[in-house]
């Protein structure tokens, strides 16, 4: 009975190896696809959260405004925006009655500062110029008038990205612009507190720098609906393939 018992457990253990060997396949490419689709879902949960994020903080005036203000320290955008207000200074500034119209006693300091910079008068005139906007691009004032001029363009940049709004997008020459008069104000009155008070007599002035150009409306809107489409799916789409990888998984638990 001893010998007959042992055969038995040996043969037990046999079909016992043989159904586990069976098994053991299935269970390997069941986990391995559980765990494919939860490093898939993994990964998609972030990029659909970054995605609707982002399209939101486009449709959201305070959002956007919030994101895009920092752009006002960066050098590019100052530097761009003093380029432009210098061309329009320079553009209206009459340089035979600028010496002449100046006040005997800010003649000196006019002269000085204008001399210590060399080169023709057109030249010295426009790097004065040039040096008063580029403060005032870097000056906090900048940046209230950057805020301030993002918010009311932000209806024009939604209109243009999704389309919506009714009516036609309204563009300055085929794109949406920002104006930045204001900082026009501010160079003058810079200039005419440094001697040239020619600069006062420059009427009100409104240029704009640009922001988005009407020739790259078709590729900006594929890539907002995209976003949008990503911020509305994937979120879902993530948490169904980790549900799909724990319910398939061998060991779920883990």
């Amino acid at each position: 009975m001893a010998e007959s018992g042992a055969g038995e457990l040996e043969r037990l253990r046999a079909r016992v190896a043989v159904l586990e060997a069976e098994r053991r396949p299935r269970h390997r490419v069941r986990s391995l696809v559980a765990v494919v689709l939860v490093v898939v879902g993994c990964v998609l949960a972030p990029l659909g959260v970054v995605a609707a994020w982002t399209a939101d903080t486009v449709g959201d005036t305070d959002r956007y405004v919030k994101t895009v203000a920092p752009l006002a320290s960066d050098p590019d955008i100052q530097n761009a925006v003093a380029n432009r207000v210098t061309s329009a200074v320079m553009d209206h500034l009459d340089l035979t009655a600028l010496l002449s119209g100046a006040a005997p006693d800010q003649r000196p300091l006019l002269e000085k500062a204008l001399g210590a910079l060399g080169g023709s008068l057109e030249d010295s005139v426009r790097a004065f110029v040039h040096d008063k906007a580029q403060a005032v691009a870097a000056s906090d004032a900048f940046a209230s008038i950057w805020k301030d001029a993002n918010r009311r363009v932000h209806s024009t940049v939604e209109k243009a990205l999704t389309g919506s709004g009714g009516g036609a997008v309204r563009l300055d020459d085929g794109a949406v612009t920002l104006d930045v008069g204001p900082v026009v104000d501010q160079v003058k009155q810079r200039l005419v507190d440094e001697g040239m008070t020619v600069a006062g007599k420059i009427p009100e002035l409104h240029t704009s720098i640009t922001l988005l150009k009407s020739d790259d409306l078709d590729t900006y809107k594929t890539y907002f609906r995209i976003l949008q489409l990503a911020g509305t799916w994937l979120p879902f789409v993530a948490l169904v393939l980790v549900a799909a990888g724990v319910l398939l998984a061998a060991r779920r638990r883990r």
